[in-house]
This record gives C-alpha cells, sequence and structure tokens, in this order.
C-alpha cells in the first residue's frame, strides 16, 4: 500500500481542521457557562441619574449590558446584565434588603405557566 504526499497532506489538513473547531467550539461553551444572564428591576421612584449611577457601578464590578431597553419604563423599569456567574450571589446580597434604587435582582430565565 503506497500512500502519496497529497493523501498525507489531505490527513492532516483535515485533522488540523478538526482540532482547531474542537478548541473554538470548547472556548465559546467556556464563556457562555461563566456569564449568567441577570434582571436588575429599579424601584418606580428611583431617577434617571440614580439607575445610570447603579449601571456605572455594575459596570466597575465587570458585568456587561445586555439590554436597557426598559431602563425608564413607568410600569417596570429594569436592564439585563451578563456577568460572571460566580458574581451573582454577591450581586443578590449587595442590592437586596431595602435598597434606595434596586427593587430586584433575579436570574434571566425561561417563566412556564402551567
Amino acid at each position: 500500500m503506497q500512500l502519496s504526499i497529497k493523501s498525507i497532506l489531505l490527513f492532516i489538513f483535515i485533522s488540523l481542521s478538526i482540532s482547531v473547531s474542537a478548541y473554538q467550539l470548547s472556548i465559546v461553551d467556556n464563556d457562555n457557562m461563566a456569564n449568567k444572564q441577570v434582571i436588575v428591576q429599579f424601584k418606580k421612584s428611583s431617577s434617571a441619574d440614580d439607575r445610570q449611577k447603579i449601571i456605572s457601578e455594575l459596570k466597575g464590578k465587570g458585568a456587561t449590558i445586555v439590554n436597557e431597553d426598559n431602563i425608564n419604563s413607568k410600569i417596570l423599569p429594569f436592564i439585563t446584565v451578563s456577568l460572571p456567574e460566580s458574581d451573582f450571589s454577591a450581586l443578590q446580597t449587595d442590592f437586596s434588603g431595602d435598597h434606595e434604587v434596586v427593587e430586584n435582582v433575579e436570574a434571566d430565565q425561561e417563566v412556564r405557566i402551567q
């Protein structure tokens, strides 16, 4: 059985392509697993300046803003942020109780009604 140079090079190329693709998929999976989407609900009585201060504080803690379309809603003002999973419980603790600007912090997840 003789192997030509072309078949050997083709085998090496395919092997490298598969390895690179698998590596890229593992990076994407690690990034998705490390971050958690969180809803930060503001009190209706809070001012736009107070909300911006909270957003700046969240960004300082490593969060990225995913959606802020409802930040000025009169019914339910909130933003969605992405932050490391390990920081979620600390964020809940920081904004728990009787916080003057933040009403609630919860994981962004699917809600089902039976």
